[in-house]
């Protein structure tokens, strides 16, 4: 829906941009006309100048024409008064004055000559000014002509631009009012689709808001777990610090166990000279002991022979002592007597059968979690009542069983010494040159014969990082033996 919405949307960017395309064309098409209008309005601004400006040559024309008039009314105004003069004159020379001196006579003619002269120039000037009049009246006809023959030209190109203006302006109006329209049309359809683009796309925010808040809960929880990473890797890094410094304390113990082991490797020499001096010893004493035996064994027949004769002896005492009584019921007295006599003497005389000796029997102890532990039982050659009892510890896992502790407790008739472990650490039984661990028990059963051995153990030993413990009884030693 978002990939229909996107695509509806270009399509509608494009249509909008095709339609904003031939608006701004149709705009640019009436800038043109308002172009065209600006300039028939510049030209007629300009005309209207003109025509103002023909309008102040005539002003000023009529105003000099004017100037002119009052000119020539001053003029006439002067030449009346001149002609009053020169009626006063002609009348004061026409008559009679004899008291006129000829100087006077003198000043008048000059006074008549210098009017003559005014008058001419001012009948000269009337002329010039009649003359200027003339030209002026023919420049303002001709600039009143031409003054309205230009405004009605003006006239008539301003109606025809103004036409010309207004049949564009009617064709730029309407041709916009037509885009317009279909503008307002597409754009109707383009809200028809947009209103039900605009449905899609409310489900489609609804969704989109559905998968936001999952998307904010798994976020929320993988913010967790990258928190509990990241305590998880503070851990292993306090841990991997832990571990180098229990790698140096390895080191050292490690130098330590070098040191030990050279130690060992020399008390291990010394105990293979004495166990060999034991040995050597040890086989001196199982030849004496075998001597012995055979002697113990000549004198166990001799005894048998001896009982065999003392028992004749007694029964031939027996039947005598019957002949001579003649009663059956004091002899099987006597015969009882003699039997309890003959008991007596193997009692005294009596050894106890021979045993080897030499021989070790296993006794599994128990088995827990991939340790194994079996007991090597041997006899004391000096004393039939202490035993000497070997734990062999066997690992069946795949990995070394570290921190071996073993407790062992017997009941009040045993007397018990315990030697410490050959090694604290049990490795893995691959191969058969993996070194045994073992742990040597020294036992002395003072009831033998009456109550048999019985060992309760309890262990610990840490499996892969893991303490165990375990507890068990052992009571599978053979009875009257141990």
């Amino acid at each position: 829906i978002l990939l229909c919405t996107s695509g509806v949307r270009d399509d509608l960017s494009v249509e909008n941009a095709s339609l904003r395309e031939q608006v701004s064309a149709s705009r640019a098409e009436a800038a043109g006309g308002k172009v065209t209008m600006g300039n028939l309005r510049m030209e007629l601004e300009l005309a209207r100048e003109r025509i103002v400006e023909l309008s102040t040559q005539s002003n000023d024309a009529w105003a000099e024409n004017a100037k002119l008039d009052e000119d020539n009314v001053n003029l006439k105004k002067e030449l009346q008064e001149v002609r009053s003069c020169l009626f006063d004159v002609t009348t004061t020379w026409g008559e009679p004055k004899g008291e006129l001196s000829a100087e006077n006579n003198d000043d008048l003619k000059d006074q008549i000559e210098n009017l003559q002269s005014d008058v001419s120039q001012i009948s000269a000037m009337r002329d010039e000014l009649s003359v200027k009049n003339d030209t002026l009246q023919k420049k303002i006809g001709s600039i009143s002509a031409a003054r309205e023959e230009e405004a009605g030209h003006l006239q008539r190109e301003l109606e025809l631009a103004q036409i010309e203006c207004d049949v564009s302006k009617k064709g730029i109006i309407k041709q916009l009012s037509n885009e317009l329209a279909e503008h307002q049309s597409r754009m109707k359809v383009a809200e028809n689709s947009i209103g039900s683009l605009s449905a899609q796309l409310n489900s489609v925010q609804k969704e989109r808001d559905k998968l936001n808040e999952e998307i904010t809960m798994r976020l929320d929880e993988m913010i967790k777990q990258k928190e509990l990473e990241i305590g998880m890797a503070q851990q292993i890094e306090s841990l991997t610090s832990e571990v180098e410094h229990g790698n140096e304390n390895v080191t050292a113990i490690r130098a330590e166990l070098n040191r030990a082991n050279l130690a060992a490797s020399q008390m291990q020499e010394q105990l293979n000279i004495k166990v060999e001096t034991l040995e050597s010893c040890l086989l001196e004493s199982k030849e004496s002991i075998a001597v012995k035996v055979t002697e113990i064994e000549s004198l166990q027949k001799e005894l048998d022979t001896f009982q065999k004769s003392a028992a004749g002896v007694i029964m031939n005492r027996d039947l005598l002592w019957v002949r001579q009584s003649g009663s059956l019921v004091a002899g099987a007295k006597k015969a009882d007597i003699a039997n309890s006599d003959a008991s007596f003497l193997e009692e005294i005389f009596s050894v106890p059968p021979t045993e080897n000796l030499s021989s070790e029997i296993t006794v599994h102890g128990f088995s827990h979690q991939g340790l194994s532990v079996d007991f090597k039982c041997t006899k004391d050659v000096l004393d039939r009542q202490t035993s000497v009892i070997v734990a062999k510890f066997t690992n069946t896992t795949d990995a070394p069983l570290e921190r071996l502790h073993l407790q062992v407790a017997v009941p009040k008739y045993v007397t018990m010494e315990m030697k410490p472990p050959t090694s604290s650490t049990v490795p893995v039984m691959m191969w058969s040159s993996t070194v045994e661990v073992t742990q040597t028990i020294r036992v002395t059963n003072t009831m033998m014969g009456t109550k048999n051995l019985r060992l309760k153990l309890n262990v610990s030993f840490a499996s892969k990082g893991m303490k165990v413990e375990h507890m068990a009884t052992c009571s599978g030693f053979p009875p009257g033996q141990f």
